[in-house]
């Protein structure tokens, strides 16, 4: 492929990745400023190499397989987990409580990493464990953050199962809590998924800016107040900042403002809404 081709190509790619709707050819065309005759080119290629994707309903370009192969490849090389360790082990020692890393898998958060308590009386949770994505502080975060078409296609597959009676199983409760920890940039689990255990989590952003992950810490309610509250919020916005950086997010490129909240997410100074509640999903049923 010439140079001016390859350039090109890598353009394309950029631009969608930027946009998870897709684009239309013209839209590409208009942005991109390349020649209809030379993009059409560009872009079969892309298809035929699984590098985008093609849907013939709605006429959109999207990010192919094989992005998401070498994607693949590149966490695998990145180890999040091993970024992550001394992290999660700072949290728990600072907060004296126990402290996890989980990822999106499926409609569930899986644990990947953590450090256990001291104490005596501590939630019990093994690496590979799977909690409901809807029922969790660690797993609403992530919700929080997904695109718009994903968050809908998850609420319209999910059921929602009590699993203790203070499970929020409707739909708008859900989305209410998400919208407020989009507004600020931080989580709680009031024994949603196990009676007698808070739970407070925040995003972890990576280079494109986008969640890849949740950091957590559990607290039974017998030790959980104001001051703990406050203490847990300190040491996991650290965290979520030194982790996210760790992968790449830098926050003088990013959207986010940097006055308040984890990773500038909270609310601007003067009262309106930051970039960061506008991104991805919007919160109407």
């Amino acid at each position: 492929m010439p140079v001016k081709s390859a350039d090109r190509a890598l353009r394309i790619l950029e631009l969608i990745a930027r946009r998870p709707g897709g684009l239309k050819h013209a839209e590409i065309a208009n942005s991109l400023k390349i020649p209809t005759s030379s993009l059409s080119g560009l872009l079969a290629t892309l298809v035929t190499q699984c590098h985008l994707a093609f849907d013939k309903e709605n006429k959109r370009y999207r990010l192919g397989p094989q992005i998401l192969l070498l994607a693949t490849r590149y966490l695998a090389d990145l180890d999040i987990v091993r970024f992550a360790q001394p992290i999660i082990d700072e949290i728990a020692y600072k907060s004296g409580e126990s402290a996890s890393l989980a990822m999106r898998y499926g409609p569930d958060a899986m644990f990947v990493c953590k450090q256990e308590s001291s104490q005596a009386l501590v939630p019990r949770l093994g690496l590979g464990d799977r909690v409901p994505l809807y029922a969790t502080a660690v797993g609403k975060v992530i919700l929080a953050y997904l695109p718009k078409e994903d968050l809908h296609r998850y609420l319209s597959s999910t059921k929602f199962l009590p699993l203790t009676r203070f499970t929020r199983i409707r739909r708008q409760e859900l989305l209410d809590d998400l919208k407020s920890i989009r507004g600020k940039g931080m989580a709680y689990s009031r024994e949603e998924q196990s009676e007698g255990l808070f739970a407070m989590a925040v995003p972890v952003f990576d280079l494109t800016h986008q969640v890849v992950a949740g950091i957590t810490v559990a607290i039974p309610k017998v030790r959980f107040n104001r001051e703990k509250e406050i203490l847990i919020r300190s040491v996991l916005i650290n965290g979520c900042e030194a982790l996210s950086k760790l992968l790449g997010f830098h926050r003088e490129s990013s959207p986010y403002p940097a006055e308040d909240g984890v990773l500038g997410s909270s609310l601007s100074r003067n009262g309106a809404t930051t970039v960061s509640a506008r991104q991805g999903a919007t919160f109407e049923d």
